[in-house]
């Protein structure tokens, strides 16, 4: 398995997560912090020895970039746009999206994963998540509650179409 998720965009790709940041979600995951009933049982019924391989694997592979779909139409390059600046603007209680998570990091933060890639379902799924203070699991939860609070639902889907249209990093 390559752990790119193009087939359920609902689910994250694993390629473009790093090492630690995959051992603290199934840390969350395993001691019910992050709610998942399917990740929380995978979480708990495999040796840990056998999870740090598998996140070992899939932290060693090389993202081949987002999956776009056609080309997109106007209304959604401009949404595109929106996104871009929604992404370059923090706020009073938290940094710029971007200056966690890129694009255009020179390296990944410790704990802030790549989200360039990730597929858009699930970037709007998180970020929603986030918002309505539901999102458990974290070392950052606090942070990206603060971020995500005031985003709207327009907010959020062009900051999901924006990440999930660049290319993995």
């Amino acid at each position: 398995a390559t752990g790119d998720s193009k087939e359920n965009g609902h689910i994250p790709r694993l390629d473009i997560l790093d090492e630690g940041y995959m051992q603290d979600a199934l840390t969350a995951y395993r001691t019910g912090a992050r709610d998942s009933g399917f990740m929380a049982h995978a979480a708990t019924q495999l040796p840990p020895d056998d999870l740090t391989r598998v996140i070992r694997h899939y932290a060693a592979s090389a993202p081949d970039g987002p999956t776009p779909t056609a080309p997109l139409p106007p209304a959604e390059l401009e949404l595109m746009e929106q996104g871009a600046g929604v992404a370059a603007i923090g706020n009073i209680d938290a940094p710029s999206c971007a200056s966690c998570h890129g694009p255009g990091l020179d390296q990944t933060k410790p704990g802030f994963p790549r989200i360039s890639g990730q597929p858009r379902p699930y970037l709007a799924q998180q970020l929603k998540l986030w918002r309505d203070g539901t999102r458990g699991g974290g070392p950052r939860k606090e942070l990206m509650e603060k971020a995500a609070r005031n985003l709207s639902d327009a907010e959020i889907d062009a900051l999901a179409l924006y990440y999930s249209q660049l290319p993995a990093e």
